[in-house]
């Protein structure tokens, strides 16, 4: 018997809550507000299973303010049997409450950017970027109209809602070749100091190509009016308790009004 992919979910929460709840965040506990819930599956993840052994982990990944207040990011991980099989990100706002600039950060983990160089001179030009370092071990260098594909880590401090104290970024850089073969030809390493951008990513965007992430089994499907009928029409539930029992989820935020109205 199959186990439903919300426990992925529901198996970090423990430790989700201790972190919002510990003086690394500061104060507002009570004014949280669960802004969004990521789970993003590894490619060769397979479903939970009655009987599993489950280890999960989490991390402060961010603590930054907005407009409304401070958002506390948290990433986590599901593994079985010692292996990766689920990542999970959350955000929660602390309405009306806010941090020191100089406590502020975020970091981002395992960024996918894949770009395409359109020619010799582009691929020259990457090559005299400091914080692009080919691998000496690796023979394989730029070839214009080849998929490359980065893959960085970032991390952020903040000295003001606009400008970054720190900016590191760090991944590798791998080429698919004429054979479908992918090679790991360089590092980046990038460090700078009182930014307002992080130059690698807006560098990288600019060669951009669609990535080839496929979200659904088939593909997903688009929401759109059938083409006989003028109005789209859904039926909204009085209450959340059915959904709160079925995945265990009965935070009180969400099936009690009053609550929800804080």
């Amino acid at each position: 018997m199959h186990a439903p992919l919300d426990y992925i979910y529901i198996a970090g929460s423990p430790n989700a809550l201790r972190f919002l709840l510990s003086t690394a965040v500061g104060d507002g506990q009570l004014a949280i507000v669960h802004l969004t819930s990521t789970v993003e599956l590894t490619a060769d993840a397979q479903l939970l299973c009655v009987g599993d052994k489950l280890q999960t982990a989490v991390e402060l990944s961010g603590l930054t303010n907005q407009a409304s207040g401070k958002v506390v990011t948290i990433l986590g991980s599901v593994s079985v049997r010692g292996k990766l099989v689920a990542t999970t990100k959350s955000e929660f706002l602390s309405n009306g409450y806010f941090v020191d600039y100089a406590q502020t950060f975020m970091r981002e983990r395992g960024q996918r950017i894949a770009i395409r160089l359109p020619s010799d001179i582009d691929a020259q030009v990457l090559e005299t970027k400091d914080w692009f370092i080919y691998r000496e071990d690796v023979e394989q260098r730029l070839t214009p109209n080849a998929v490359i594909e980065f893959c960085l880590d970032s991390a952020y401090r903040y000295k003001s809602s606009s400008l970054y104290a720190s900016v590191v970024t760090t991944g590798t850089v791998v080429m698919k070749t004429e054979t479908g073969r992918l090679v790991h030809i360089a590092d980046v390493d990038y460090q700078w100091t009182e930014a307002r951008k992080n130059f690698v990513i807006e560098y990288l965007r600019q060669f951009e190509i669609e990535s080839d992430s496929v979200y659904f089994g088939n593909g997903g499907y688009e929401l759109s009016l059938p083409r006989a009928s003028k109005k789209l029409s859904f039926t909204v539930p009085k209450a959340n308790e059915e959904y709160a029992w079925i995945s265990s989820d009965k935070n009180p935020i969400h099936v009690n009004p009053y609550i929800a109205d804080i």
